[in-house]
């Protein structure tokens, strides 16, 4: 495995240009129309890192506005949560007729899968932090309900969940690849606990079902890895294979079924992104943890009911790749 820590990239936008540049990254990067409230003047400093499926981009800027509509939703589609953590000025986010504003050392947390308007109506200095949605998915509603309205980083562990997302941004490049993907996994479980907290659940959690968590988190950070089993799976988390065994004794796939299906999940994202229509299914597989093509085939069918092939065509993708 790899220890080099993740890139950081660093755009400045200042001048004449700046205006259309910054519209141009906000709809290039998360999907979004912008403007910055009729200023003549604007200018902005972004550094974003990717880790794994976790995002974390600064953004410096003078004041604008952001917007989630369903035209720019049907030009890019998207799978993330997303918070602003304001280390300087506010940010105000409205949803779903919900409306919440966070300052410094507070947090938001909205749906990137849904209409949104974000505002900042002063120079800002934010956190901005993506998370894939499918890492929530099992608490449903009771989670759904806090999305453009909860505040969290007061106290508790929702303080906690906002000093390691600066800490992380802040020592992610003095980290190497492996320690930066459990430093996200507790990132992502604190925000977790963070949400579960707000919605008074975290009480009914038992050990197994936290394990479970950890699990899932680790699953989905790795799916690409074909060394990923139950053995490296025990090792990294710090437990035996039967606590692993054991938490998804209540689950309707197995720890091993699950880590296929979602592989199965990933290749079937994979093959949707427009830069993927010419790689061949073989390709795409060994990069998304399977063995061959004939595996892919395999698992493929078994839980989806069509070969990969039949599912490219499906998709309206290029018919002519073959599976090799």
């Amino acid at each position: 495995m790899s220890h080099a820590a993740p890139a950081y990239q660093m755009t400045e936008m200042q001048g004449a240009q700046a205006v259309g540049a910054w519209q141009q990254w906000m709809s290039s990067l998360y999907g979004l129309e912008s403007d910055i409230y009729g200023d003549t003047h604007f200018a902005a400093r972004l550094g974003t890192f990717e880790l794994g499926r976790v995002g974390m981009t600064k953004i410096e800027a003078g004041r604008h506005r952001v917007r989630r509509t369903s035209d720019s939703m049907a030009s890019r589609s998207t799978d993330f949560l997303k918070i602003v953590a304001p280390w300087q000025g506010c940010a105000t986010v409205r949803q779903k007729g919900r409306e919440a504003r966070a300052r410094s050392g507070q947090w938001l947390i909205y749906d990137s899968t849904q209409e949104y308007e974000v505002l900042n109506p002063e120079w800002s200095e934010h956190l901005i932090v993506t998370l894939p949605k499918s890492r929530f998915e099992d608490h449903g509603h009771a989670i759904d309900a806090l999305m453009g309205s909860y505040v969290g980083g007061a106290q508790g562990v929702s303080r906690i969940a906002l000093d390691v997302m600066r800490g992380t941004f802040a020592e992610c490049q003095a980290m190497g690849e492996g320690l930066t993907q459990h430093v996200t996994d507790a990132l992502v479980q604190l925000i977790e606990l963070s949400l579960l907290d707000a919605c008074g659940r975290t009480a009914i959690l038992t050990p197994a079902e936290l394990l479970k968590s950890r699990i899932k988190t680790y699953v989905r950070q790795h799916l690409r890895d074909p060394g990923l089993t139950v053995e490296a799976m025990a090792g990294a988390l710090n437990c035996s294979k039967r606590h692993l065994y054991n938490a998804f004794a209540d689950e309707a796939l197995s720890i091993s079924q699950f880590v296929w299906a979602e592989r199965v999940a990933l290749f079937q994202r994979e093959l949707a992104q427009p830069g993927q229509q010419h790689c061949t299914l073989t390709e795409l597989a060994l990069a998304c943890g399977f063995a061959s093509g004939a595996h892919l085939s395999r698992t493929f069918k078994q839980h989806t009911g069509l070969t990969p092939a039949q599912f490219r065509a499906s998709q309206g993708a290029a018919s002519g790749t073959l599976l090799n």
